[in-house]
This record gives C-alpha cells, sequence and structure tokens, in this order.
C-alpha cells in the first residue's frame, strides 16, 4: 500500500494494487498527482518493478477511482473516473501508455453517450479478459 501524507492537511490518499502487464516488468496503478490550483488527485501511473520512478499517464482536476485494465499490446490503459466539471459522475476512460507513439493520449469512452436520465452518469463496466492482451 502507497499512501501520501505530504499534504499540509495530511490528507492521506491510498493507491490501489499494481496491475502488471503480461510478459513486462512494468505495471499502473493509481497515486496521488498535485494539481498546482486545485489540490491532490489520484491519477493513473505507470511504474517499473526495477526501479522506483512512476510516470503519470494521467493529470487534471478529476480523481481516478480505479484502473480496470492494461492492454500491453494495444499501449491502453482503462479505468474509472470523474470529470473535473462532474465529480459525482463515473466514467470509463482509456489512456495510452508511456510506450504508445503518443503517450498519455486521454479519451473518455462514455462521456459522450446519449444519457436518458441523470442516472446513467455512474458506469461500472466490466471487461472480458480474452479482449486484452491477446
Amino acid at each position: 500500500v502507497i499512501t501520501d501524507t505530504s499534504g499540509r492537511r495530511n490528507w492521506v490518499l491510498t493507491s490501489q494494487v499494481p496491475i502488471f502487464g503480461l510478459n513486462t516488468t512494468g505495471f499502473v496503478t493509481t497515486l496521488p498527482l498535485p494539481d498546482v490550483t486545485h489540490g491532490t488527485f489520484l491519477h493513473v501511473h505507470q511504474g517499473n518493478v526495477y526501479n522506483h520512478h512512476y510516470t503519470p499517464l494521467t493529470f487534471g482536476s478529476y480523481t481516478v477511482f480505479s484502473v480496470i485494465a492494461w492492454d500491453t499490446e494495444r499501449n491502453y490503459v482503462y479505468y474509472i473516473a470523474n470529470t473535473e466539471s462532474d465529480p459525482g459522475e463515473r466514467h470509463l476512460w482509456r489512456v495510452t501508455d508511456i510506450s504508445s507513439d503518443e503517450p498519455r493520449i486521454q479519451e473518455c469512452l462514455t462521456c459522450c453517450l446519449n444519457y436518458s436520465s441523470l442516472s446513467c452518469r455512474h458506469f461500472v463496466p466490466s471487461l472480458a479478459p480474452d479482449n486484452i492482451d491477446k
């Protein structure tokens, strides 16, 4: 468990268990990332088991709640997060990892869906394991 108590208010942010890529020494997880204006938010970071360097893949004034999959073949990390404008919502996002030709490109996959009601803004996706790392 990785915790951050460096803030002046000593708010504890806890990361999730890392997700390891197939046939790689890398992993992805959530870690605190300071935002100069709005405080600290949990974001997706990519790391390696041989060093303690973590590269943030996501950034901004929103919270990543969990990483749900890492497709190392296509260089996408899938995660659940809210948006800067609607902190009560939960959406499925993806971001390109550091091995991508264009790293750190964030894309919300459910933000553009046509909502029939306000209850359709809290997504809990499930990805089939057969579709990841093939």
